[in-house]
């Protein structure tokens, strides 16, 4: 069984042809025999999906179109790069085919001169001429009026502000304003999700809730450890609010000890306040 190769320099044949063999070495690099590339499957350059049906060898090969049509006695390397063709299918079959764009947008062609010079609608209404078909497979057509779309654009924060798109490179790339005025730059996925901070605001929510939340919480009672009676007087923040007792003492302290009523009263002794309170233990 002869084996014949440009350049061969080194080969082996095995007289079981059941476990045919060849070693060889071309231009420096070791080729081995053929796998098993049966079904094998690839995208043409006209977008059809088609499989390997007969592998007889590299330079032999049957190929079957999704719409069930059979090309024989083609190259492997041709169907690898997609350069075989469907007699069956025309180019201008193409038109009103449909594709959603890697931005997002759905188009459509709505005009096929050939394979290189497609035109396409935009769902907007946008048209778009002379691009490939392959990137219209590939979503990477752009629209050019997709930055006017995106301008002025708002969205809720999770920080509970309003904020709009004031300016759009790409989608990695744009300038947003909050309602107080701040600018900053985010990106198009973190506005969508309401993720993007306002560097002048430290907290989660905006001003106007922490404003109410200080206005709710001053008058608010509890009894400290103590036994006396304290209310918030001032607030402002769960870090720094004023409780005055019923003695008229004030005390500087936090909302979390204030509910957990470790307030001390700078007045009162616990000695001193256990025998008032205690009073009738104490004269038994």
């Amino acid at each position: 069984m002869p084996f014949f190769v440009n350049n061969l320099r080194i080969m082996r044949r095995i007289s079981n042809f059941s476990e045919i063999f060849a070693i060889y070495i071309l231009k420096g690099a070791f080729i081995m025999p053929y796998p098993n590339r049966l079904y094998e499957t690839n995208i043409s350059n006209r977008g059809q999906k088609m499989r390997i049906v007969a592998y007889r060898s590299a330079t032999d090969i049957d190929v079957e179109f999704e719409d069930g049509t059979v090309v024989e006695h083609r190259t492997y390397r041709r169907f690898k790069e997609g350069h075989i063709s469907n007699p069956n299918y025309s180019d201008y079959d193409k038109v009103g085919e449909e594709n959603i764009s890697n931005y997002g947008q759905k188009m459509k062609v709505i005009a096929c001169h050939n394979l290189n010079n497609i035109d396409i609608q935009f769902e907007d209404g946008t048209i778009v001429t002379g691009r490939r078909y392959s990137s219209f497979k590939k979503g990477s057509i752009f629209n050019p009026n997709l930055k006017r779309l995106y301008l002025n654009q708002s969205q809720k924060a999770n920080n509970g502000q309003l904020m709009k798109i004031i300016e759009y490179k790409n989608a990695n790339d744009i300038v947003v304003e909050f309602e107080d005025g701040t600018i900053t730059k985010t990106s198009y996925r973190a506005f969508r999700k309401g993720s993007v901070a306002n560097p002048n605001v430290k907290t989660k929510y905006n001003r106007s809730f922490w404003n109410n939340m200080a206005k709710s919480r001053i008058g608010e009672t509890n009894i400290a450890s103590c036994g006396m009676e304290m209310t918030i007087v001032e607030y402002n923040g769960a870090n720094d609010i004023i409780v005055e007792f019923k003695d008229g003492a004030r005390t500087h302290t936090t909302y979390s000890n204030f509910k957990s009523g470790i307030v001390k009263n700078k007045n009162i002794s616990k000695t001193n306040y256990a025998k008032k309170r205690y009073s009738s233990c104490f004269s038994k």
